[in-house]
């Protein structure tokens, strides 16, 4: 070939973007062979000149990656043996920054007398197009493995690919869902004017975040904390969009609960202090009442006024208990019981209670763990429930009263706030009655929320076992259905100690008697004071009256060597509480008697049955219980 025509091919070839070089391969190494020629293009690309590669047969070679090199030589000698072309690809090491180079090598083997004496090839950078191609996988493999549901639509809302999380929350395989639209996870919940948004945001190239209620294949409805984004082509054009959701129907549940949960604390503090100022009131109305009946002629209109006043108090009375029961702070006299001896006793009351038209059904579990309770409050817990549910079956029906030993799991205990995980007695009343939606199950324990029409009950009855569950450190939980029953669950921690025969509390009791002894009574509400001191004082005891402590103390240093026989305190006052009072009083005089006057249990913790607690006194008393409690404490040994 003229010379001229050589250089002109040269130069055509050193002007291509691919490498074109020649090699001899000889004895058919392919790392022993002899760059004959290469063109310049490679400089570019390795950052070496053609010389370098003619001078130093082994340059190439060392510039191939460690990881390729057992790959690149069974390519290329399958290429030799065979005779035909062939692709390799592998990577080069370029000499100024270090960074390996991917090569996409087209070969061709040279044929001399038949035998492949060398190769003919081609090469070319393809580096970005490899690393969008692991960018592309990498991708792949993170939308693929996500825990996220992931779908992929058309502009026209088609869908064109959905993620294993995808199909496992919904239930929907991606070949049922491929082709069609989003529309088939609707459930209903949302109006028209939601998914107008929806698009309107998302059509005008923004991101639309929110909350769906969608529906899973077999019915069951979730909710999804939802990112549409859109996806533009290189001119802008929205041509997809990316769905990203997050299954949070769970974390929602936890959080409505912990919200209900304190809720319920903020009411039931509210209750309390409510209840302890009625308390106070209450005292003065039926101790008064009471003293004033006692002056009064037996069977005379003054004498019937004075019973109705005692009557309505004593109906106030019990309004406050069930007030204080809902917001924990009801005295409660503890003890380790058989939940089924509790159900057993009251099962005579309950038929009685329900009436022949609603059937009865016990099955009470065994053998049945120890709870630590409060035999009259379980009583309280259950008739409350019975009740509830006789009123949902006005047209009969069947109650089923069920109790069981289960074992909360550490999950299912995070399911219920305030629940330990471990070993529980379980109570169960099943009703077959109306049931509840579900705004109702909301707010079904709240006090003074009832569903009865005006005049049937206080709406306190479901509060009030909520209360005692919650101060027996247990969880009430409901599961209704309009028109399929209910039911309510009740979970108590199981102890190890020995269960307690359940006795009843004697119901007659002595008139009280007074003494002559020496009472320091605190107490920081005029009208309290004044009727406890009147009440005292006609029992035959001398009475020091103070309304602080800190009164109650200077009364004790100017009497000298005075004998007090009891100090008879209420617990919560202004700057001083009783505690810290009969504290510094037990200090000045170590032989004195302590009774603690109470509004609610909250005040006195520790109080009766604590190591070296006090007795208590709780609001709202009768002169008659003041008496019997006051005569009780000085007589104790």
């Amino acid at each position: 070939m003229p010379r001229a025509i050589a250089d002109k091919y040269l130069t055509i070839l050193d002007c291509i973007d691919e490498v074109v070089y020649i090699v001899d391969v000889p004895e058919g190494d392919p790392f022993k062979g002899h760059v004959r020629w290469v063109s310049s293009r490679v400089e570019s690309i390795l950052g070496y000149r053609p010389e370098e590669f003619y001078a130093d047969p082994g340059l190439w070679p060392r510039l191939l990656h460690p990881d390729d090199v057992q790959a690149l030589g069974a390519t290329t000698r399958t290429i030799l043996e065979s005779g035909t072309p062939g692709l390799r690809e592998y990577r080069l090491r370029h000499r100024q920054t270090g960074e390996y180079r991917w090569i996409e090598d087209r070969v061709v083997p040279k044929l001399e007398g038949g035998r492949v004496v060398g190769i003919h090839g081609a090469a070319r950078d393809v580096t970005d197009r490899k690393r969008r191609e692991e960018a592309c996988h990498n991708l792949a493999l993170a939308v693929e493995q996500t825990a996220d549901a992931v779908l992929i639509a058309g502009r026209d809302g088609v869908i064109k690919y959905v993620n294993p999380a995808f199909e496992t929350l919904t239930g929907h395989s991606r070949g049922e869902v491929v082709g069609r639209t989003p529309r088939l996870l609707k459930s209903g919940t949302h109006d028209a004017e939601f998914y107008r948004h929806l698009w309107e945001t998302i059509l005008a190239g923004r991101v639309f975040r929110g909350v769906l209620t969608n529906r899973k294949r077999n019915g069951e409805t979730y909710l999804e904390q939802k990112t549409i984004t859109p996806i533009r082509d290189p001119g802008g054009a929205i041509t997809h969009f990316v769905s990203t959701g997050k299954d949070i129907t769970e974390s929602r549940r936890l959080e409505q609960q912990l919200m209900q949960s304190q809720k319920m604390d903020a009411i039931g503090q509210l209750a309390g202090g409510v209840a302890h100022d009625f308390n106070n009131l209450l005292t003065v109305i039926v101790g008064c009442g009471e003293l004033l009946r006692r002056g009064l002629e037996p069977g005379g209109r003054p004498a019937g006024q004075a019973e109705t006043i005692l009557a309505a108090a004593e109906r106030a009375a019990e309004l406050t208990r069930q007030l204080l029961a809902f917001s924990r702070r009801q005295p409660q006299e503890l003890r380790v019981l058989d939940l089924n001896a509790v159900a057993s006793g009251m099962t005579g009351i309950l038929r009685r209670l329900i009436g022949t038209q609603i059937e009865l059904v016990e099955d009470l579990g065994s053998p049945l763990g120890g709870v630590r309770a409060d035999a009259s409050q379980l009583e309280q817990v259950l008739l409350n429930l019975v009740v509830n549910a006789r009123d949902s079956m006005p047209d009969g029906g069947t109650l089923t009263i069920r109790t069981a030993e289960v074992e909360l799991a550490e999950a299912e205990a995070r399911r219920h706030p305030g629940m330990r995980p471990g070993a529980c007695v379980l109570l169960e009343v099943t009703d077959t009655g109306t049931g509840m939606d579900a705004p109702t199950q909301a707010r079904i324990f709240e006090p003074f929320f009832s569903t009865k029409e005006q005049g049937r009950g206080t709406g306190l009855g479901l509060s009030t076992v909520y209360g005692i569950v919650k101060q027996s450190e247990g969880y009430i939980g409901v599961e209704s259905e309009v028109g399929r029953g209910t039911t309510f669950r009740v979970f108590l921690p199981r102890v190890e100690a020995a269960v307690e025969r359940l006795g009843r509390p004697e119901t007659s009791r002595p008139a009280p008697e007074g003494g002559t002894e020496t009472i320091l009574l605190v107490e920081d509400e005029p009208m309290v004071l004044d009727f406890t001191a009147l009440a005292l004082r006609d029992l035959g005891y001398t009475v020091l009256e103070a309304a602080s402590g800190e009164e109650a103390l200077r009364l004790l240093e100017q009497g000298g060597a005075r004998e007090v026989h009891l100090l008879l305190t209420d617990v919560i006052m202004p700057r001083m509480s009783g505690h810290v009072l009969a504290d510094r009083v037990r200090a000045l005089r170590p032989g004195i008697r302590v009774l603690l006057v109470s509004g609610y249990a909250g005040e006195a913790p520790g109080a009766p049955g604590g190591p070296g607690a006090a007795p208590l006194l709780q609001k709202p008393f009768t002169a008659t219980t003041l008496a019997q409690k006051v005569r009780g404490t000085l007589d104790a040994g």
